[in-house]
């Protein structure tokens, strides 16, 4: 019988509505309403940041460890990014860490373990800055990762602006440097969250692509790969890869009717971008129009791009 280890973090899913008569608009901050499930037993630790949650579930030959505690994890709140990362090197983990009563819940966390039982925590990663969103974990042969975007409120925007930091001493080497900015010509009319990222490796060359949603130009950005050196990452310019407001039923202040976009990469080089989005036109050409009486048809549907 196969054995199963459930980690405790903060964990979300997402709906999307499929009716073309009564379409729902997402918040523009937050993508999905989150479901809210009954409360499980709590356990006061001296060992945590927080308390222990223990679940009322049957184990089913399973193994339940605390790894960290998380307040507003947003690791799976758009089903996006992605905050586990499992190879052969071992577990990795990034999240938003529980930092205390009436604290920020910005601070990065990180974990590694080479079992999924035992683990060992990086903590606040992100020292310095404090405001971190929607992170991802990756990993090489030799480094783990963690991606995500600081919340800054500069410029025209929220001030997203996308981040990543590495272990230089390899799979847990318990050093994490400073993060590295992703997008090098970072302006105020930026605004990225929301990030997908995607690695492959084509024999010993390793290949990154990090997308990230931008709220203040309704679009969707691609950040290539153009340089790496012993774990550094040096993205080149940004590629409009998709256009909310031309491609679909662009967002307004009040949110929009389109998902996050999701990236993945295949060790041919071939990427394919996916999300759920509502065309700006139906299959006959009719201008979708959602706050109409008649909306046409129109539905919320899957969405992929290819590359070359």
């Amino acid at each position: 019988m196969k054995k199963y280890s459930i980690l405790f973090l903060t964990v979300s899913l997402v709906f999307s509505a499929s009716s073309g008569e009564m379409l729902i608009k997402a918040p523009k901050k937050q993508m999905r309403k989150i479901e809210v499930e009954p409360q499980p037993t709590r356990v006061e630790s001296e060992d945590a940041y927080g308390p222990i949650v223990r679940h009322d579930s049957r184990q089913n030959y399973s193994t339940i460890t605390l790894v960290d505690s998380s307040q507003n994890g947003y690791g799976m709140v758009s089903g996006t990014t992605r905050p586990l990362f499992v190879e052969d090197e071992g577990w990795f983990m990034a999240y938003r860490q529980y930092w205390g009563p009436g604290e920020s819940h910005g601070r990065l966390g990180a974990a590694y373990s080479e079992d999924g039982e035992n683990w060992t925590i990086y903590p606040n990663i992100n020292e310095g800055m404090g405001m971190a969103r929607y992170p991802s974990a990756v990993g090489t042969g030799d480094f783990p990762y963690a991606f995500w975007n600081e919340y800054t409120n500069e410029g025209n925007g929220y001030g997203g602006r996308f981040y990543y930091a590495y272990d230089e001493f390899g799979w847990d080497g318990g050093s994490f440097g400073v993060p590295f900015q992703g997008d090098l010509g970072w302006n105020d009319d930026k605004d990225q969250w929301v990030g997908s990222v995607a690695y492959a490796t084509e024999g010993s060359t390793d290949h990154f692509l990090a997308l990230y949603d931008d709220w203040f130009r309704d679009g969707y950005f691609l950040f290539k790969q153009e340089a790496y050196d012993d774990g550094f990452i040096v993205f080149g310019e940004e590629q409009l890869v998709l256009d909310e407001a031309r491609d679909m039923v662009g967002g307004t202040e009040d949110g929009s009717y389109n998902s996050s976009a999701i990236i993945t990469m295949n060790d041919d080089g071939i990427s394919y971008l996916g999300l759920i989005g509502l065309f700006s036109v139906d299959e006959d050409g009719v201008d979708c129009d959602p706050e109409a009486v008649s909306p046409g048809m129109c539905y919320h549907t899957p969405i992929f791009k290819m590359s070359t």
